[in-house]
């Protein structure tokens, strides 16, 4: 069985529509999810849900830590994944379905995946 294979097809397909957003659409959408409103359009809005979107970030970085750090998911993926972004951020997702809705799980994912598990980890 792959890595793919155990992971819900949801998380995989929430994730992969992710896969070429900027770091700073994800933070702006993770803000969004965060003070439960639309992205808006203008240049304020998009500022506004980035910040919060970094802020979501740091106040739960504990939580995101225990949470994946030493997940057996996680471990899984790490091994396999081999620079493959989609599939490392998917196991993440999965894992933190556990505690946040699919968009926010497949955002922070992808993020935290981007700069680097061992970054998060590194204090485990």
């Amino acid at each position: 069985m792959t890595s793919q294979e155990r992971i819900p097809r949801g998380t995989a397909s929430e994730v992969e529509a992710l896969i070429p957003s900027t770091e700073e659409e994800l933070l702006a959408r993770l803000g969004a999810l965060a003070v439960g409103e639309s992205l808006g359009f203008g240049p304020a809005d998009m500022g506004r849900f980035v910040r919060v979107g970094r802020r979501w970030l740091e106040t739960q970085a504990d939580s995101l830590r225990d949470l994946l750090c030493e997940a057996p998911t996680v471990l899984y993926a790490r091994a396999v994944a081999a620079g493959d972004d989609a599939v490392l951020a998917t196991a993440l997702a999965d894992v933190l379905l556990g505690v946040y809705g699919l968009p926010t799980a497949a955002t922070a994912a992808l993020l935290l995946t981007r700069r680097g598990l061992d970054t998060l980890c590194s204090r485990v």
